[in-house]
Parts: structure tokens; sequence; C-alpha cells
């Protein structure tokens, strides 16, 4: 038996049990007020599990599998007594930081750079699993419904520039290396304008969509999450990024470089042990923008790939690539 980590970020459920997923399953009876996000269920030291059973009881969970090895199974030896996983529950009432994890290569350059920000030299590929109904942005839309939202948009036209803006409608028609530069360059403009000059355009943009008597969906969700977040530079991210939404048992994945950002719902997740996150909008954390925009991979665009898995009696099994989960 062991008793999981509870993390109490600004974007988790208030209200304790009734509200949040992560509240009941961690029993909690008191502080309602408090946001309920994360429960994490692992051996990572920034909140490990700790283990309940007579004998072992309060013990952390890393120290208790190198002292018995055998629950760890023959591939003991491979991962030094820790989890090569960490299981959560999140509970999200309001959008996580746009953000992205970083490959295993470029892990280990970021912890040995900056270890208060990157505390792990691994990576953290994830699958998510909607428990409630989902939502969350997911990799790059496809350049040509990019550029449409860019014609659509003239706040972040501005923010782009018209030479970009010329080389992303000119790339359409090319190779998808091409397509890769225009995009990377469109987006590197908008991360990397001004701070002052992001909240003109998107004061602008606000005030003329909360006039505007029909909006696209995209332009509604927006609005919503300006009231979260106003005038963040993330509310551009929201015209490339696509805007997926899950009904419970349907999965995404996420592998390194690939942008994203939770926006409501409860979800399970797995992912390899690690909490390197690379951040650059809808949040007041660190932000590390250069990386981020260095790191993506341009090339990955289009629709997100949604898992439905593999019913099977009383489970339902996914597959995804990787050997850490």
């Amino acid at each position: 038996k062991l008793e999981p980590a509870v993390q109490n970020y600004e974007w988790g459920v208030r209200g304790g049990g009734q509200s949040s997923l992560v509240a009941r399953m961690a029993n909690a009876q008191v502080a309602e007020e408090k946001p309920f996000a994360e429960l994490w269920m692992g051996t990572h030291p920034k909140a490990p599990s700790v283990v309940l059973e007579d004998g072992w009881s309060g013990m952390v969970l890393g120290e208790f599998l190198r002292l018995n090895e055998v629950f760890m199974g023959s591939k003991a030896g491979m991962f030094g007594g820790d989890l090569p996983y960490l299981f959560k529950c999140l509970s999200v009432a309001k959008a996580l930081s746009i953000q992205a994890h970083p490959d295993k290569t470029l892990a280990k350059l970021l912890h040995a750079r900056d270890k208060p920000n990157y505390p792990d030299d691994n990576h953290k590929p994830e699958l998510a699993c909607a428990v409630t109904e989902f939502e969350g942005l997911c990799g790059f839309r496809k350049l040509d419904e990019i550029v449409e939202n860019v014609g659509a948009v003239p706040e972040l036209k501005e923010l782009i520039g018209q030479d970009t803006v010329k080389l992303m409608e000119s790339s359409l028609d090319k190779d998808a290396q091409s397509r890769a530069e225009a995009l990377k360059q469109a987006f590197n403009m908008v991360m990397s304008s001004p701070e002052d000059r992001v909240k003109h355009q998107a004061s602008k943009m606000v005030d003329r969509l909360k006039s505007s008597q029909k909006l696209r969906d995209v332009e509604e969700l927006v609005l919503r999450i300006n009231e979260q977040f106003p005038l963040d530079v993330g509310l551009f991210n929201i015209f490339f990024l696509n805007h997926v939404k899950l009904r419970p048992g349907q999965a995404l994945f996420l592998g390194p470089n690939l942008p994203h950002a939770y926006l409501s719902g409860d979800c399970m997740e797995i992912m390899a042990t690690s909490d390197n996150v690379v951040r650059a909008g809808f949040t007041p954390k660190f932000k590390d923008v250069a990386t981020l925009c260095s790191m993506l991979d341009y090339e990955r665009s289009g629709p997100a790939e949604i898992m439905e898995g593999e019913a099977r009696e009383g489970m339902r099994v996914y597959a995804p690539p990787g050997h850490d989960f």
C-alpha cells in the first residue's frame, strides 16, 4: 500500500473531493480552498510515494525497492532501484503552460547547464488518458491552416511580419523542409517579440474579438484563455497549435520536442521519470523561450493522433513507442 504525493499547483481544481479527482484519490478532507492539481505515484525525489506496509511504514518507495528488488522483477538492475516511469492523476481547471519536453540528449545538456530549472537528466515522453472530457493544445496545425489563421488575425500578422507571412504562403507548395523552416521562422517571430508589443497586439485582438458578431472556435478559445492569462503571448500560440478534445478513454502520446498545453479536465498520465519542462507561455514560472523555440520539431505538423486503445477483458491497452512504460 502506498501514499502518493499531492501537488497543489495553481492550475489545479479547487473544492476538494467534490470537484477534483486528485483530491478524491488523495482522500483529501481539509484545505478545500487549495487547488488539487496532481497526484504523483512513483520514486521521483521531488515527490516520492511513501510505503504504508507494516515494517516499512514511512519509507519512501525508491528506498523500499532498492531493499526489495524482487518487486522490480528481472529488469531491476537497469534502473538502479528506481521506477523508470512516473504515474500521475491530473485535475486541470485552467491552462497549463505552453511547453515541451526535451529528448535525452538535450535533457543532459539542460541539466548540466541549469540544475534548478532542469532537475533531471532524463527525457519525459508521456501518455495522457482522459478520465473525463479533456482538452488541450497538442502539436502544430498544418501549415495551410496556420496561414489561414494568420490571414484572419491581423494582430498575429503584425507580430509575424509581412516578409515571414509571404515566406509561409510561398512555402505551401514546396517540400516539407521548406514548410518547416517557414513555420519555425513565423513561430519564432511571435515568441521573440518584445513583451510590450505582444500585449499591445493581444489587447487589440481581444477587443476586436469581443466586439465581433460571430467567432470561430479558435477565437472563442482565445477569449476563454485570456480570462485566465490576460494578454499572454500564449494566446497567439493557439492559432499555431491543434485544439484537441478527448472523450474518456481516449489518449494522447506526447513525444519529445512537441509543443503542448493541457486546458481542462481530468486525466491519468504516465511518463518517463523526469520533471523537465521547457516553458514559454501561460505560466508565472520560469520561461525559457529560446530553448523552446530551438528544440521544437517543426516538420511534425497536422492533426494530433488520438489513441483509442485496444479493449481487452477488464482493461484497455495503449501501445506508445519507447521502453520507459
